[in-house]
């Protein structure tokens, strides 16, 4: 497993030595229910929506945002290399992990030209 944060493996291993054991002793999951099955996707994504909506978050939000947003932090925060993020996001393709390479400039840019609008409208327009 790749990791970016040295903590992430000591929680791992707390986690898999510790954690698992008392929830679901002998399964091959990491986060698995229960029962020791894997978590299914539809109750994934269904949970995550409840969350969403429940917190009276936008409902452009799902499941991959936090990914995403992760992503975004790798690349604009920490400075990571595109090959690197692909693979420890396990995107099979660079043009997935690349959606969010570019947030900061795409947002600069929205920013840009939104001043820039506002800057050649007549003064009336603009109070």
């Amino acid at each position: 497993m790749l990791t970016v944060f040295d903590w992430s493996p000591d929680v791992l291993d707390t986690w898999i030595r510790s954690g698992l054991p008392w929830l679901a002793p002998a399964v091959s999951e990491i986060f698995p229910t229960a029962n020791g099955l894997p978590v299914p996707k539809s109750n994934l994504h269904r949970r995550f929506r409840d969350y969403i909506d429940e917190l009276g978050y936008p409902p452009g939000l799902d499941i991959h945002s936090p990914q995403r947003s992760y992503v975004t932090h790798l690349f604009e925060r920490f400075g990571f290399d595109h090959t690197f993020v692909q693979r420890q996001v396990g995107h099979e393709h660079a043009s997935t992990t690349s959606v969010s390479s570019d947030y900061q400039t795409s947002e600069l840019n929205r920013v840009l030209e939104d001043m820039s609008e506002k800057a050649v409208r007549p003064k009336e327009e603009r109070e």
